[in-house]
């Protein structure tokens, strides 16, 4: 297990995406606060907080994106996020 020094301003998603880089970070964040209970409590961090980082050897694979491409072509917004004209 790592141990991580907080910075003024971290945030537990920015944690995260700085701890597990290639294995889906931020939606690993779950993982840190269920470690570090004791902080749930807190959004934003104050410097030098010691956290605890458990090892990951999973990567999370995400389809949200795929959903949310699949609901704007069904409300007729294009993947640009721009109505055709049809649509006005």
């Amino acid at each position: 297990m790592r141990a991580y020094r907080t910075v003024q301003g971290d945030t537990w998603d920015v944690i995260a995406l700085k701890m597990y880089p290639n294995l889906g970070g931020e939606k690993l964040m779950h993982i840190l606060l269920q470690e570090n209970s004791e902080h749930q409590e807190t959004v934003i961090f104050g410097a030098n907080v010691m956290l605890r980082i458990p090892k990951v050897d999973t990567p999370v694979v995400s389809t949200l994106g795929q959903r949310y491409n699949s609901v704007q072509q069904v409300k007729g917004v294009s993947k640009r996020g721009r109505i055709p004209y049809e649509c006005l």
